[in-house]
C-alpha cells in the first residue's frame, strides 16, 4: 500500500515496496542486512535455549565456540544421495 497525497492509503497489488526496495527507490522497510541479523539471532537464542547454555558466537565461522553440543542443531549431517 502507498499513501498518496491526502494521506489516503491506496493499494498497488503488494508489490510495490518490493520492487521500489529492488531497485533501489525507495529502499525497504527491513532489508536482507538487517533482517538476516536478526533471523541469525533469534535462531541462535532457540539453540542456546535447547542446548541450555549461553553461546559465544563466531560469526565468520559459524560455530558456538564455547558449546560443542551446539553444533547438533546448527549443521547437518545429510544422507548419501543429497547434496548441497
Amino acid at each position: 500500500m502507498a499513501v498518496d497525497g491526502s494521506g489516503r492509503l491506496e493499494p498497488n497489488g503488494g508489490y510495490g515496496a518490493g520492487s521500489e526496495g529492488n531497485t533501489g527507490v525507495n529502499g525497504t522497510t527491513c532489508n536482507f542486512e538487517y533482517s538476516g541479523a536478526l533471523s541469525e539471532t533469534i535462531l541462535l537464542g532457540n539453540v542456546a535455549y535447547r542446548t541450555g547454555q549461553k553461546l559465544e558466537w563466531n560469526a565468520k565461522e559459524l560455530k558456538a565456540t564455547n558449546c560443542p553440543a551446539a553444533a547438533a542443531f546448527i549443521r547437518r549431517e545429510y544422507r548419501k544421495g543429497w547434496e548441497l
